[in-house]
This record gives structure tokens, sequence and C-alpha cells, in this order.
């Protein structure tokens, strides 16, 4: 007879995001930026994701789908775009969600749209005329503050 004996090793699920913030700074309105962060299996056993979910205004990811699995150690690369259609501060956030105890895994998410004007006019012919430039969301709607530091002289 041949006696056997041993312990087994619990399974581990486990998935994690690096990086787990993404910040794609100023960003053109109309145009767009796009930064990765990568879903890595740190457990000892299969992990299967379930699905990518978005929050905020802007952002669009790619990369990582239902139903992937990642094997012990192994990671899949998450592409997040940042396409604001506005000027201001968006905020948001990506869950991963699997089988793992710690799921979901969460990737915060920060940017801001910016505009950019050109102006451009033609100027009295008279000499010494000066030009302020102001900012408004309607005609009439105006700012009494310019948006120049000084006079523009043409």
């Amino acid at each position: 007879m041949i006696s056997l004996s041993g312990t087994g090793q619990t399974s581990t699920v486990l998935l994690g995001a690096s990086p787990t913030s993404l910040a794609f700074g100023n960003v053109l309105d109309q145009s767009s930026s796009q930064l990765t962060t990568s879903a890595t299996n740190n457990g000892n056993a299969n992990v299967t994701i379930s699905g990518v979910t978005l929050t905020g205004t802007g952002f669009s990811s790619s990369g990582v789908v239902n139903g992937t699995v990642l094997t012990p150690g192994q990671s899949a690369t998450l592409t997040v775009t940042f396409a604001p259609t506005w000027g201001g501060p968006a905020s948001g956030s990506v869950n991963i969600a699997s089988d793992a105890t710690d799921s979901p895994a969460t990737v915060t998410l920060s940017g801001t749209g910016t505009h950019s004007v050109v102006l451009t006019w033609d100027a009295s012919p008279t000499g010494g005329v000066t030009y302020n430039v102001f900012r408004g969301s309607s005609s009439g709607g105006e700012s009494t503050t310019p948006i120049n530091t000084a006079p523009i002289t043409h």
C-alpha cells in the first residue's frame, strides 16, 4: 500500500488594473486623445471578464470585450478615448467586471475639453484704432470684460 499526503492550494481569482487613473489633460473639442490601461490577472486561476462599463461624457473604450479569459499573469490592454464636444472639465470611470473576488477593477478618468478660436477681420483704414474681444454665447450676450489682456492695435 502506498500512502499519499499533501495540501491543496486554494484558487485565487484576482483582477487588477494598472494604471488605476488616466488623466487626459487638455483636449481640443471635436478632437480626441487615447490612453491605455492594462487589466491583469493577479491570481492563480483564470479570470473571465463579463463587462466593461464607462461613466462620464466624452469617454469610450475598446480592446477588452465580454468573455475575455485571462490566465494567471496574463494582461489585456484597454484603450480609453476622450473626445470632448464641449469646453470644460470632465470626469468618469471605467469598470471592468469579472468573476474575480475583487471585481470590478476600476480606473478613474479625467480630462478637460478646450476651445480654440481664430479671429480675423478687415481693419478700418484709420490709424490709431484699437480693438477688444468679448466672449458671449449669443449675439448681444457678450461679457463686459474683454478676453484680451490689452487692446489690439491694427
